[in-house]
């Protein structure tokens, strides 16, 4: 047999495991398209995930780097947003489709969760649990929420806005824990929704997977 048609046959099952996954997370995710939430908030669709830039007066943040720094820039263009303009980077985690578009923010104050597993850690900077940082008039205090990775962390932004990262999926209006098959560990994730769900006061949840809700507490207070 050809060395060429040798090599195909696991080139072939490599891209077929690829356009799988892929198929089933277009199925799986439903993030919010790019545009206005509220008049603070502005989420940015890419592929499947969507990333969310917080305004207050002169300042903007941004929770998450989307899938890609090619699709994060073209809906920033979209939106008429210079990257430097956003002068703080807040991640949840450190996965592929949360900080994709990191390199497009050279000037910018970038966040992990601590615990976070991440190459080149030395460029970033590390909050612990319930830490706050104020940008400007814009206050986001960092809650570690594991499970779904190590370092896993939420962010609520001027005590009433949480940004939840891949702790909640939202399912027919109903907040659920993310899904079981790639959280690190179920039972921890448990618990961190346990913690929010002791949060008060709270408006609103943005999720990058699976868009927003004002409506939660009901669902919520069956984790207290």
């Amino acid at each position: 047999m050809e060395w060429y048609i040798i090599l195909s046959i696991p080139l072939g099952i490599l891209l077929l495991i690829v356009i799988s996954v892929y198929l089933i997370f277009k199925i799986l995710m439903s993030p919010p398209p790019t545009g206005k939430v509220t008049e603070n908030i502005i989420s940015i669709k890419t592929i499947f995930v969507s990333s969310y830039i917080y305004m207050r007066d002169s300042d903007m943040i941004l929770i998450d780097a989307g899938m890609s720094k090619r699709a994060l820039k073209k809906q920033l263009k979209k939106l008429d947003i210079n990257p430097r303009d956003i002068s703080d980077v807040f991640l949840t985690h450190g996965d592929i489709d949360h900080r994709g578009g990191l390199s497009l923010f050279k000037t910018a104050n970038i966040y992990f969760g601590e615990d976070t597993k991440i190459k080149h850690p030395e460029r970033y900077k590390f909050l612990g649990d319930e830490d706050i940082v104020e940008v400007g008039n814009i206050k986001v205090k960092a809650i570690k929420t594991p499970g779904h990775r190590s370092g896993h962390t939420s962010y609520l932004i001027d005590d009433k806005y949480l940004f939840s990262g891949d702790l909640i999926r939202l399912k027919e209006g109903k907040v659920k824990p993310f899904f079981k098959l790639i959280c690190d560990d179920f039972e921890e994730i448990q618990e961190s929704l346990k913690k929010i769900a002791n949060l008060k006061n709270l408006e609103m949840i943005l999720t990058p997977h699976h868009g927003y809700t004002t409506k939660f507490y009901e669902d919520l207070d069956k984790w207290k």
